[in-house]
C-alpha cells in the first residue's frame, strides 16, 4: 500500500531548538511530495508562525494549526475547519 498522507510536527520534530529546519529533512519532505505523497503541517502553533516553515518546503495544501482545532489551507488562508 502506498503513503498517501504525511502529517509532521513541527517544534521538536521538524523545527530543532534553534528554530531551523535540517537541510535532510527539508529535502526529504520535497522528495515525498514529488513522489505524490500529501504532506500537511501539523502544529500547535497559530498560522501565520507555522507559514515561514511551510513555503521552504513548498507545501500548497493545508496546515493544521492550534492543536488540531483549525484547519486552513496555506495559498489563500482560507479556513477549511474551526
Amino acid at each position: 500500500m502506498a503513503i498517501r498522507l504525511l502529517a509532521i510536527d513541527l517544534d521538536g520534530t521538524l523545527v530543532n531548538h534553534q528554530l531551523e529546519m535540517d537541510p535532510r529533512d527539508v529535502a526529504a519532505v520535497k522528495a515525498a511530495a514529488a513522489a505524490g505523497v500529501t504532506v500537511v503541517l501539523a502544529t500547535g502553533r497559530m498560522f501565520k508562525s507555522s507559514l515561514r516553515y511551510a513555503e521552504p518546503l513548498g507545501l500548497k495544501g493545508p496546515i493544521i494549526n492550534y492543536q488540531g482545532a483549525v484547519v486552513r489551507e496555506i495559498a489563500s488562508g482560507e479556513v477549511w475547519y474551526r
